[in-house]
């Protein structure tokens, strides 16, 4: 099983190096734990890229994702770079539970139907991205 302490193990030397140079340069930003064991992070490429790392309460990778238009492996050199930090850091073992996201979250569930279509509907005109995802997970033709 792939994990937060042995990925090194499992992950191609090149992508591991590049992703490793990445960390090592301090192009990785803005990691931020957005629940229990669910991190976002900002690598600058090419381009500025999300990187989404979610752990189990064993530090098994459960699931990641970037935004780069890597199609070679699972895993690109900035999902790398982020699981060096996280790792690195020890973001996995802080339990707060007041992050950004989780107050956003709470804020959230207090808003009324008309707002949260209001927020949707603008995010919608705003980010390309984001409409297509929304187009891909409703099954919208």
């Amino acid at each position: 099983m792939l994990t937060l302490h042995n990925f090194e193990d499992y992950i191609e030397r090149k992508i591991l190096d590049r992703g490793f140079e990445y960390y090592e340069y301090d192009q990785v930003s803005e990691v931020e734990e957005l629940s229990k064991d669910h991190f976002s992070a900002w690598v600058q490429g090419t381009e500025e890229y999300e990187v989404y790392i979610e752990l189990t309460d064993t530090q098994v990778i459960a699931d990641h994702s970037c935004t780069c238009p890597y199609e070679w492996g699972e895993y690109c050199k900035h999902e790398v770079a982020a699981l060096y930090y996280i790792r690195d850091s020890e973001l996995y073992l802080e339990t707060e539970g007041n992050s950004r996201f989780q107050k956003l979250e709470q804020k959230i569930k207090q808003l009324s139907k008309a707002d949260l279509e209001r927020i949707v509907l603008d995010l919608t005109k705003q980010n390309r991205r984001f409409m297509d995802e929304l187009y891909e997970d409703w099954d919208i033709e």
